[in-house]
């Protein structure tokens, strides 16, 4: 994903690429629905096992609040091109 592409079938616009890891990159994007920036989390190579352990991980994360950590807003499936 080169910067300045978007995601989300075109709700995020990313303005620039944060980090990577292991599983994936992070990047900052515009989110045109709730209309404020948002970091995005891209996964590589999941397979099955993988995205059950990060949507169980995102649904113990989520009701989590705190001045000093990222809140977790959505998890979203999409298809690569």
């Amino acid at each position: 994903m080169a910067d300045h592409g978007t995601l989300g079938g075109g709700r995020f616009t990313i303005q620039r690429r944060i980090g990577a890891g292991g599983m994936g990159v992070v990047y900052e994007a515009y989110d045109r629905d709730r209309r404020q920036p948002v970091a995005l989390k891209k996964l590589l190579g999941t397979d099955a096992t993988a995205i059950m352990r990060i949507k169980q991980e995102f649904r113990a994360l989520a009701d989590v609040v705190h001045p000093n950590l990222v809140r977790l807003y959505e998890l979203i499936g999409e298809e690569d091109d």
